[in-house]
This record gives C-alpha cells, sequence and structure tokens, in this order.
C-alpha cells in the first residue's frame, strides 16, 4: 500500500484491522529500510529514542526530525541485516499505540545472529508519530555484536 504524499494516517480512532495494516506497512517499510515511507509515518518533528546504554550499543539515543530519523534507519541497516519480523501485540487507546514485535538480526561484522523482542510505544499527533521511544536488550545485543563478553555459564 503506497503512503499517501502528506504521509500514511493511522490512529485510535481507526477501526482495528485497519491500524493493524498500517502499522505492519509501517514495520515492512522499517525492515526494508525503506527511508521515505518510513520517516513519512512521522510528524516532522517527531523524536525516536532507544533506550539503551550508548557505550554498549551504538545505536541508543535520540533523533529528532525526520531526517536525523532516517539517517538512523540507514544506520542500523548498514550495520545489520534484519531477515524477518513478527507483530505480537498491539495496543492502541487515544493517541497512544504500543506494539510488540520480534525481530531476527544478523550483525554484519560477525555474522552472529539473533532473535530480539522489541517494545515500542508511540505517541500520535493528527495521525502519525509524535515520540516513538523503542525498548529492546541492548545489553544481549551488545553481546551479538561483540562489546560485551557473555557471562560464564553458571
Amino acid at each position: 500500500m503506497p503512503a499517501p504524499p502528506n504521509g500514511p494516517r493511522f490512529g485510535p480512532a481507526a477501526r482495528r484491522h485497519a491500524l493493524r495494516a498500517e502499522i505492519d506497512a509501517f514495520y515492512a517499510a522499517r525492515m526494508a529500510c525503506d527511508v521515505d515511507a518510513f520517516t513519512r509515518y512521522f510528524t516532522p518533528d517527531a523524536r525516536f529514542f532507544v533506550l539503551g546504554n550508548p557505550v554498549l550499543n551504538a545505536n541508543s539515543g535520540l533523533r529528532i526530525g525526520r531526517a536525523d530519523i532516517g539517517t538512523h534507519l540507514r544506520t542500523v541497516h548498514a550495520s545489520n541485516s534484519y531477515r524477518d519480523f513478527t507483530i505480537r501485540s498491539l495496543v492502541a487507546e487515544a493517541d497512544a499505540v504500543a506494539v510488540w514485535w520480534r525481530v531476527h538480526i544478523t550483525v554484519r561484522s560477525t555474522g552472529s545472529s539473533g532473535l530480539f523482542d522489541s517494545f515500542d510505544q508511540m505517541r500520535l499527533r493528527n495521525g502519525q508519530i509524535a515520540e516513538l521511544s523503542q525498548f529492546y536488550d541492548t545489553g544481549a545485543f551488545a553481546m551479538l555484536v561483540g562489546r560485551l563478553a557473555p557471562p560464564e555459564a553458571l
């Protein structure tokens, strides 16, 4: 489904299946590194925050605006290959959307692969994402890329 010129519109007032279709398209654009389609889901001044320690995970931190968010997407795709994803759960109420999703990631530099659960919390404004906070196990990802040694077996 191609995105409208001013960006896709989705929100809690939409029927559940329509919201799910838009969420599926949003994550498909994310996985495909389709920067134009992905960033059109955001307001021009959107804030995208990846929770985590930037020493262990350089992708942690705050991005502000579509251009910065697009640069972030290109950066993570340059370092990692995203094989597939599954939306595990979707909850929407008022201007808030929460998505639990699972993704297979392969780190290009090491060839190591892992399955990661991620939780995205979004706040919408006029049907677009104004804020997105992403939570995932950045410690496990740091081990996958070789920045952190795995613990010794108990």
